[in-house]
């Protein structure tokens, strides 16, 4: 007979089961025991899955079916009313588990101290308690191989990156431009408090070196100044009528002068042996005559970037296969959006081409990261750099960062020699290259256009190209 228990109460595991009160979930999320309806007005149907009401408030939850709980789910935005310091600053406690971290103090210190050697005020030197074994913070940029050795090892490279962060808290970088070579400087694009900023850091300690404003310098203003006068739009057409009407002028007038009845001699090259006036003449012609076959090239190519018949002749010529993008997630967004009156980032040629999207972020996607919340990627730019290395994309290109939890990473170089253009679109979450775009891609007016815009730019020949360019601007 079995003693009756003392304490009053069954403590067995199977009693435990039976009083537990509970809801088991399925492997589909679904609380399988729910009783409740769907919450959503009008419906009937059971109220199996549970989400959380708002976003500072995860732990009560409505119940709605499936049809309605994708819903719910679809249009939740964790950051919805937030600022960028607040997004900014739950992403910093989300990399800590949300628990506050305290300095340790300086390790160096502690290690010198257990010997008993204490020098605070550094009377032995600036660098008497450090110990010689680590490299300083201006030591030499590792290359990949070493590099990837190093991070095995889990030794730690050095991460500008993290400078400009520190430089400015309340910015948030847009676009990265590593060094051409080994002399020069690597360039963020910050965007704080409404500037633009050229921040300029050395690549091999971190420190930032000084910074341009990105619309208000010399470069930015020309070129603003010479695609639409600075005004915006109404520059931008009123650009185009002026080069529209010097087309007109420059073949209408070719025309009229025209020699009938003749052959080259006096029109395409000079007469050299003539003599007196008609020497002259014939050197004058000549001249005016190619002067102005390479003035209706600068506005031709010109043309190919104004707002109203740019546009028109881009979506007519600039077409690449569809095939190219059927095996990744597009958005609605161009690449053309990247490129702006003071700052070009793809070619022409890529302008009207999709922005595939970070597919793994549907993978990824709960009520913290959606397609309209910030991007998180989890990449890190010198894996986005390393790819462009492995990819052998020329020296000059730049990074733009995702700005969304859907987007992509695009290492793009618009080449003084076309033939060297690259874009390449790369998912941040698993470092996939989804859209690789080269000149052996373009269509045949594509290379043309490209081509054409490099000679208007005076960057195709180098020197030569621009004093050329220079002369026919002064004719």
């Amino acid at each position: 007979m079995p003693k009756p228990d003392p304490f009053g109460f069954d403590m067995s595991v199977s009693s435990a089961k039976k009083k537990n009160t509970r809801g088991r979930r399925g492997m589909s999320g679904a609380s399988e025991t729910s009783t409740r309806l769907c919450e959503h007005p009008g419906c009937q149907e059971a109220g199996k899955y549970r989400a959380p009401k708002a976003p500072d408030v995860l732990d009560e939850y409505y119940w709605f079916c499936r049809e309605h709980v994708r819903e719910y789910n679809t249009k939740w935005n964790f950051f919805d009313g937030t600022t960028e310091a607040e997004i900014n600053a739950q992403q910093s406690k989300d990399r800590v588990w949300d628990r506050q971290t305290k300095p340790m103090g300086d390790p160096e210190a502690r290690a010198w101290a257990r010997l008993g050697i204490e020098d605070p005020h550094q009377v032995l030197g600036e660098n008497a308690t450090r110990n010689p074994g680590k490299g300083g913070g201006a030591g030499r940029r590792l290359p990949p191989k070493e590099r990837q050795a190093s991070e095995i090892l889990e030794a730690k490279d050095h991460w500008t990156k993290a400078e400009v962060r520190k430089a400015y808290p309340e910015g948030h970088v847009g676009q990265y431009l590593p060094p051409l070579d080994a002399e020069r400087s690597a360039q963020f694009v910050v965007h704080d408090a409404g500037r633009e900023l050229n921040v300029f850091v050395d690549p091999y300690s971190g420190k930032v070196l000084g910074e341009q404003d990105g619309k208000q310098n010399l470069h930015a203003i020309a070129r603003a100044l010479h695609g639409e006068l600075m005004v915006g739009t109404v520059g931008d057409r009123l650009v185009e009528l002026a080069a529209g009407w010097g087309i007109v002028l420059v073949v209408s007038g070719l025309y009229l002068w025209w020699p009938r009845g003749r052959n080259g001699a006096g029109v395409l090259w000079p007469r050299l042996s003539a003599r007196g006036r008609l020497f002259w003449r014939d050197l004058h012609a000549v001249t005016g005559f190619w002067g102005s076959a390479l003035l209706l090239l600068m506005l031709v190519s010109g043309m190919t970037w104004t707002g109203l018949w740019g546009k028109q002749y881009a979506d007519l010529w600039n077409r690449f296969p569809a095939a190219m993008w059927n095996d990744v997630p597009k958005s609605d967004q161009q690449a053309g959006e990247l490129n702006s009156a003071h700052r070009q980032t793809v070619p022409w040629a890529m302008e009207n081409t999709p922005m595939p999207q970070s597919g793994a972020h549907a993978e990824h996607a709960g009520h913290h990261i959606m397609s309209s919340a910030p991007a998180a990627p989890q990449i890190s730019l010198q894996q986005v750099e390393d790819i462009a290395t492995a990819r052998q994309v020329e020296p000059g290109y730049s990074i733009t960062a995702p700005t969304t939890a859907a987007g992509v990473f695009t290492i793009a170089v618009f080449a003084d020699d076309p033939r060297n253009d690259a874009t390449l679109h790369v998912d941040h979450y698993t470092g996939k290259v989804l859209a690789d775009v080269r000149w052996q891609d373009y269509s045949p007016v594509a290379r043309a256009t490209e081509l054409g815009v490099m000679l208007h730019e005076g960057k195709m020949f180098g020197a030569f190209n621009q004093i050329i360019i220079l002369l026919v601007c002064l004719m």
